[in-house]
């Protein structure tokens, strides 16, 4: 049997009413849509409308007689490659799993007398972001989509279970720092260090080699050039664009020891967060890339080390990361 799965995404907007996404569609969903999947809030017309709330809508295989449980794991298989390639977006929304919020199974045909029902998994955000809104949104046109979707179709390829551990682990990573509790409310300059942290220790993982192969005096510097590499840096602007990188470890050494002194709500240090978090999604993509363009599974660290010692090497890698990849 095939049901119809609707699944919210807190803080993504669209800029049309819906456009085709990973074998199904963003919706912008209308108020009376929504309340023909739900029983809740039906006097919040107003308020839904102004948060405008998107939801992926696609087809789930599974057994009408399933337990809410087996729904559960089914919804959560189907979303991780639609949630996983937003949060590789070179841009690095805070864009919540949909497991926070509410997914709705819509079940057809249950018996002769019931033409449809609904299976509502509703998570610990409730049903807030989808009726008061995000107070952090990311907007979306159908170009900027379709950018993302070739890495959902990627993911949707693979087995999760056999991917670079430590790729998964750095999307673990990007998921739980966009979760509400790590930005909403709170203390927002620990929050982001907490991110800022979280997600270059899980770079560290993928661009440096293992602890036993590292040399202590070198870390920052070999930090800086790898991630240099991994964005295709020229011969004649990697230096500069490696001593960025390598301040960033250096951020990352002096917070984790408390040495840091400067306004964290500063407008070049709230970008410097951020771009902790952009570097760890585009080594996640190059680490799921590397064994289709390595044969010999060198680790990624080890090509981005070649990558700086032979151009040649790095014009063999760098194209892998050029927009659009994987076709």
């Amino acid at each position: 049997m095939t049901a119809t799965l609707y699944a919210h995404l807190p803080g993504l907007r669209l800029e049309s009413p819906s456009v085709p996404f990973a074998d199904g569609q963003l919706i912008q969903l209308s108020f009376d849509d929504w309340m023909a999947l739900e029983s809740e809030f039906e006097y919040s017309a107003d308020r839904y409308g102004k948060s405008a709330p998107v939801f992926w809508v696609g087809e789930l295989d599974g057994d009408p007689a399933s337990s809410a449980g087996n729904w559960s794991a089914r919804v959560q298989d189907r979303l991780w490659p639609v949630h996983t390639a937003l949060l590789l977006d070179i841009r690095a929304p805070l864009v919540p799993t949909p497991m926070l919020s509410c997914c709705y199974v819509r079940l057809p045909g249950v018996s002769a007398v019931v033409e449809s029902a609904t299976a509502r998994l509703i998570g610990p955000m409730e049903r807030e972001f989808i009726v008061y809104g995000s107070p952090l949104t990311h907007s979306y046109d159908a170009a900027a989509l379709a950018a993302v979707e070739p890495w959902c179709r990627f993911l949707q390829t693979r087995d999760a279970a056999t991917l670079d551990p430590e790729a998964v682990a750095g999307i673990g990573i990007l998921e739980e720092t966009a979760r509400p509790d790590s930005w909403y409310r709170g203390d927002q300059e620990l929050s982001r260090r907490h991110g800022f942290i979280r997600c270059m220790v899980a770079v560290e993982q993928l661009l440096l080699p293992p602890e036993d192969e590292r040399n202590a005096g070198e870390l920052t510097q070999t930090f800086g050039q790898h991630a240099a590499m991994l964005f295709g840096a020229s011969r004649s602007d990697r230096d500069q664009t490696a001593g960025y990188f390598s301040s960033l470890y250096r951020l990352r050494t002096e917070l984790i020891h408390g040495r840091a002194a400067f306004d964290e709500n500063a407008d070049d240090v709230v970008l410097r967060f951020h771009s902790g978090r952009q570097l760890l999604g585009h080594a996640v993509k190059a680490a799921l890339l590397t064994p289709d363009a390595n044969p010999a599974r060198q680790p990624l660290w080890g090509r981005l080390r070649a990558n700086w010692a032979d151009p040649e090497h790095a014009a063999v890698m760098n194209p892998l990361l050029e927009p659009g990849f994987p076709a």
